[in-house]
């Protein structure tokens, strides 16, 4: 058993599965918890989300759940890509979350652990993730599993940008 603050679990009790379309409104909330702690605002809704599950459009999206009770408690979501650089195929983890009276109880660290085995699986040599700036306790949480950071410029390009790239002759 593990206690934090608020909450003890008993790790054996925890599953760890991949997302459904009964999910949707759980993985809004922790989307809503995520953006919360980040400072950041959403604008997803939930009708893009159960596409993103169902539509098969992007059969390679992953989305792994963290369940306890019944209940998700967290997610991982991860895509499989590929680095020129090296020819690796890898995985990249696009977001993680654990609602914050779960945290510190490993199982940020199980949901990683799963998207690496699921990286593996697929012959996959690496996996990477991008941290915000001032998001301090992701950085120490990833340095702490040893991960290494990669001095890079991240740039995107909005719709409105994308629109007008799309556009260029």
């Amino acid at each position: 058993m593990i206690k934090n603050d608020s909450v003890d679990i008993d790790k054996s009790e925890l599953v760890i599965r991949d997302a459904n379309e009964d999910d949707i409104h759980s993985l809004m909330a922790l989307v809503q918890e995520l953006a919360s702690h980040e400072g950041e605002e959403i604008t997803v809704q939930p009708a893009a989300l159960q596409h993103a599950l169902t539509s098969g459009k992007a059969p390679e999206l992953q989305f792994i759940i963290a369940e306890l009770a019944g209940e998700p408690i967290g997610f991982a979501m991860c895509y499989p890509g590929f680095d020129l650089g090296s020819g690796a195929h890898g995985m990249h983890l696009g977001d993680i979350v654990v609602r914050d009276e779960y945290r510190r109880q490993g199982i940020g660290k199980m949901l990683l652990s799963t998207a690496a085995q699921r990286a593996l699986k697929l012959g996959g040599e690496w996996m990477s993730f991008t941290v915000l700036h001032n998001n301090d306790s992701a950085e120490r949480f990833y340095r702490n599993l040893n991960a290494v950071a990669v001095e890079v410029n991240f740039y995107a390009f909005g719709m409105t940008q994308l629109s007008e790239l799309a556009t260029l002759e």
